[in-house]
């Protein structure tokens, strides 16, 4: 990977301040020290997202998500620290000077594959074959503006055009083999796409990362072929266009959903510009959480058969799961949005979306149900109700039933009841397995609650009280693997006059939930006393549960020892037992000084 200058790395957490950064992603609200706002990382409608000016650290007290500047950058941005680092440095005119290894030149040459892919495909208009496509494109609506904004292009029907252009740029072969463009066949290798309209796929910061390509006068049954997913391209995170239409997006506050490129093209140019195409896939969990930083609102306009309208209904539910209450577009029969504005003009689309339906009733007049028949209607509520059972905010649930009701002329009551009976087959196991494990449990978690005390006293401002913990903690002691892993980022700035960093920390702790235990542990950490006695009685707790542990253990495996070992054990437990008698008068001296 390219590495980056500590001392760069230094500056630019130095530099930047949360707020402001945050600030361009979430409406802020000062209340006290802190700085409120609804977490762009999940639904919500009351804010319990939390930025600390003064420690640069952001805490979401709904999906637990938190960090440093660098982590939300991360998250947001979905980058890697490097491009977050970029990111940050540029929007501050810090230079960064990368030293760049063969994995960070790997990614590169990718993205400029795709870019001069790209390029190359729009040249081929010119070609007599491209002012065919032109025409062809033209024909439907799309005017010349919005070919060059989507930078739609042209895939030569020849076997290795694009291929032998690259390897005139001299990209590696890796690359060239893992871009996705590149077919391995038994005569070698060749172009994926030939005698397509291309369409480029970019990631929200407007790199090319992907190619979905139409089939144009040809007998090839495949009308659409998107690229494989590579290093750079994750089809079932990705939506085409959204790199166009964002700003539109977090405008209107509601995102329109559609299935084709075409399809968001033609909305886009008829000034429906609040819209995102799945890319070559199903609509997942993946694509809701990335609506969810940029909308509240989101409207499925599917094709108008029944493909479509079960994959509307599909998607809605991962919608609904995900904190949304989506909406239906009606479209009609046998068609979709492109064909629909190229036949009679956008007017009748935009009253569709003005007057689009709610899920349940979208999926209520499009079952094959017998009114007639009470089995009938009792099959779909109850699909519809194991649908909803997954939704966890109990006001979200309690809306959806609501509707539910409304639309099937039931009680609402007996709605709840279902549910409720549901529910309770469901997670009867788990409650009895929890019940068996109680006891357990509490203990577990009284301990770890002495363990993420100690992470709190670490950041004391007194240092004989960190460097008291330098000296005697022994990691062997701790249980939790999170709380284990954040301290031995800590450890090594026990030892010096000034307390850790939190912000080094953070950034050194790699995983994502351990990153977000360590914010929530340091937010409101000016409330803790963290005194050298608060120090001494954590570690002496610690490691005498440590001692009881390791005691417990080995009275267990006398009963299952050999004679001959039985010796050496006893002793160790002598020895341990001495331990935990003797353990006061270990910190005594601590106390008098």
């Amino acid at each position: 990977m390219a590495r980056i200058a500590e001392q760069v790395i230094e500056q630019v957490r130095s530099s930047v301040d949360i707020v402001d950064i945050i600030g361009e992603y979430v409406q802020l609200t000062k209340r006290g020290y802190n700085f409120f706002g609804l977490c762009p990382f999940h639904m919500e409608k009351t804010p319990s997202f939390a930025v600390n000016p003064n420690k640069q650290i952001y805490k979401c007290f709904g999906c637990g998500s938190g960090g440093g500047t660098i982590n939300f950058v991360m998250e947001i941005e979905k980058m890697e620290f490097i491009e977050a680092i970029k990111f940050l440095a540029e929007k501050y005119n810090i230079e960064v000077n990368l030293e760049t290894k063969k994995s960070s030149k790997f990614f590169s040459q990718l993205f400029e594959i795709h870019n001069l892919a790209a390029n190359l495909y729009q040249q081929n208009l010119k070609t007599p074959k491209g002012l065919q496509i032109l025409n062809y494109l033209n024909k439907r609506g799309i005017n010349n503006d919005t070919i060059n904004e989507f930078q739609i292009g042209f895939s030569l029907n020849k076997w290795s055009f694009l291929l032998d252009e690259t390897r005139k740029n001299n990209f590696k072969s890796d690359a060239l083999i893992q871009s996705g463009l590149f077919i391995n066949g038994d005569k070698g290798y060749y172009d994926r796409f030939r005698n397509r309209i291309m369409f480029p796929i970019s990631d929200r910061s407007n790199k090319i990362i992907a190619f979905g390509g139409r089939v144009f006068d040809s007998n090839d049954p495949a009308k659409y072929i998107n690229s494989s997913e590579t290093p750079i391209y994750n089809k079932s995170k990705v939506f085409y266009g959204l790199s166009n239409t964002k700003g539109f997006l977090s405008k209107e506050n509601t995102a329109i959903v559609v299935e084709g490129y075409l399809d968001l093209i033609q909305l886009f140019q008829n000034d429906i510009k609040n819209v995102v195409a799945v890319s070559g896939t199903s609509f997942t969990d993946s694509h809701a959480l990335e609506l969810n930083k940029y909308v509240k609102n989101v409207k499925i306009a599917y094709d108008g058969d029944n493909a479509g309208k079960n994959a509307a209904i599909r998607s809605g539910y991962v919608l609904l799961k995900n904190g949304f209450f989506p909406e239906i577009v009606v479209i009609p029969e046998n068609t979709d949005p492109d064909d629909w504005i190229q036949k009679e003009g956008p007017i009748p689309l935009k009253n569709a979306i003005k007057n689009s339906i709610n899920l349940f009733e979208f999926q209520y007049k499009n079952s094959d149900i017998d009114d007639s028949n009470p089995n009938s209607i009792s099959n779909l509520v109850n699909d519809i109700l194991k649908e909803i059972s997954d939704v966890v905010d109990p006001v979200h649930k309690e809306l959806c039933i609501r509707s539910i009701a409304k639309v099937t002329n039931l009680n609402e009551n007996t709605l709840f009841e279902s549910l409720s009976n549901m529910n309770s087959k469901k997670s009867f196991k788990t409650n009895y397995d929890k019940k068996s494990k109680k006891t357990n449990n509490n203990d577990l978690t009284n301990y770890n609650l002495l363990e993420d005390e100690l992470i709190q006293i670490c950041f004391s401002n007194d240092s004989k009280t960190r460097l008291f913990i330098y000296e005697n903690m022994n990691t062997e002691w701790m249980i939790s693997k999170s709380v284990k892993s954040i301290f031995n980022e800590i450890f090594i700035h026990l030892h010096s006059e000034y307390k850790p960093d939190i912000n080094v920390v953070m950034d050194g702790i790699k995983d994502a939930n351990y990153r977000q235990k360590f914010a929530a542990l340091i937010f409101d950490i000016d409330k803790k006393i963290l005194s050298i006695d608060a120090a001494i009685e954590c570690l002496t707790r610690i490691e005498k549960s440590f001692l009881k542990r390791k005691l417990n253990s080995l009275r267990e495996s006398l009963n299952i020892l050999k004679s001959d070992e039985l010796k050496s054990i006893l002793i160790e437990i002598s020895n341990i037992q001495s331990s935990l008698n003797n353990i006061k008068f270990k910190y005594d001296k601590f106390n008098k000084n």
